[in-house]
């Protein structure tokens, strides 16, 4: 039941829920938070302490600190990776469909339910039912789209 293209745009979509997840990871400051919280408060005490006496401003550098730019540069890289992946895959889920529409559609279908439930278990977001019951819905018309463009081309192959 599942062909190439399928898996590769169901694949891309992934990638760019992913690449979503990271791009949030790297960039937005209360999401680092919240998973910095997770971690021992022994981990604040500053471990490098510099003054810099000319312009009256101490830099105190924690664990913490390093831990959450380190947590941003990774989402960055993420990020990068993700979006590179995705394109390749989407690329190969283009040149193995017979329809464009195929692939971009199955694409956005899994990148949207991936999405959600990233947002659910990485980030601690609601979703309602209603949710629940579009991407259900949306999936089911993209494993029906591509089980008619399936016996479409076995068609084909019958009359060639």
């Amino acid at each position: 039941m599942w062909s190439q293209s399928l898996f590769f745009a169901a694949l891309s979509g992934l990638y760019a829920s992913l690449a979503s997840v990271c791009g949030k990871l790297a960039l937005s400051s209360h999401v680092a938070e919240h998973w910095l919280k997770l971690l021992p408060d022994s981990l604040r005490i500053p471990i490098v302490s510099l003054e810099l006496l000319s312009l009256g401003v101490l830099l105190e550098v924690s664990c913490m600190f390093l831990i959450e730019w380190s947590l941003r540069i990774a989402g960055l890289l993420g990020l990068i990776y993700f979006n590179a992946s995705m394109l390749s895959t989407f690329a190969k889920a283009l040149a193995t469909s017979d329809s464009t529409v195929t692939a971009t559609g199955t694409n956005f279908a899994f990148n949207f339910f991936f999405s959600g439930i990233s947002g659910l278990v990485v980030f601690n977001e609601p979703v309602v039912n209603r949710w629940w019951l579009g991407a259900s819905l949306m999936l089911l018309g993209v494993l029906l789209i591509n089980r008619d463009a399936s016996k479409r081309q076995d068609e084909q192959q019958h009359l060639d």
